[in-house]
């Protein structure tokens, strides 16, 4: 059993309206129903998510997934113009479940995982992802606030080496949060909540300013030739 959600449908319908949302649904739904067959049937379950029951599928449960995604990853033609709609899965297998409730429930812990690792991406169920079922999200809101206000996020510098003669070229700027009772938290942990709650907008505006900082003072400290 698998759970598809389109990830950023709220910023697609926004973008294309009624009719242009309403075409790509239908579009999404058009590639399943054919790619899958009489292999498993397809539902709508939501306003942009899907439902794929298969059966006899267990041991290919992992790779169903993946061919989920990639059919959601391929372009959308739209008129002239051409639209991206990616999608998250979460997948179970039912020898996972007692019932149908515990299969839906496993399916979502699993899409929810997938959606914390960035989306447009399969995540397959297993009893570790009971540890990471959503928690309390007023709190999880309240405690993100308070992190800006205490300057609690860092960021981290990866560099980017030139394969010809190893020289650094760059540095990927990487956002940490040093949670008080939960150590060092990766984006994949708190991103998905502060976009939904909006506090990506100001979490953002502090990662841009710490890094342009931290050129600013390597540039000071560590001249080199341009």
């Amino acid at each position: 059993f698998a759970l598809l959600d389109i990830d950023r449908f709220k910023s697609l319908h926004a973008s294309l309206g009624d009719a242009g949302g309403d075409t790509i649904l239908a579009a999404i739904a058009d590639r399943l129903t054919k790619k899958l067959g009489t292999r498993a049937k397809v539902f709508r379950v939501g306003g942009d998510a899907f439902a794929i029951l298969a059966s006899g599928m267990a041991a290919s449960a992992a790779a169903l997934g993946v061919e989920l995604v990639d059919l959601c990853n391929r372009p959308f033609p739209l008129g002239e113009r051409t639209v991206f709609a990616p999608a998250s899965t979460g997948v179970v297998s039912g020898q996972d479940a007692e019932d149908p409730l515990e299969l839906l429930k496993n399916a979502e812990l699993a899409l929810i995982q997938a959606k914390r690792q960035g989306g447009a991406c399969s995540r397959l169920y297993s009893r570790d992802l009971e540890a990471f079922a959503q928690g309390d999200a007023v709190a999880l809101e309240a405690d993100l606030r308070r992190a800006l206000e205490l300057e609690q996020f860092d960021v981290y510098y990866q560099p980017i080496v030139h394969v010809d003669d190893e020289s650094v070229t760059g540095f990927e700027a990487l956002l940490r949060w040093r949670h008080p009772e939960k150590g060092l938290l990766l984006p994949s942990e708190f991103i998905p909540h502060a976009e939904e709650s909006g506090l990506i907008v100001a979490i953002g505006q502090f990662a841009l300013e710490r890094a342009a900082r931290d050129l600013s003072d390597w540039q000071r400290y560590f001249p080199l030739d341009p």
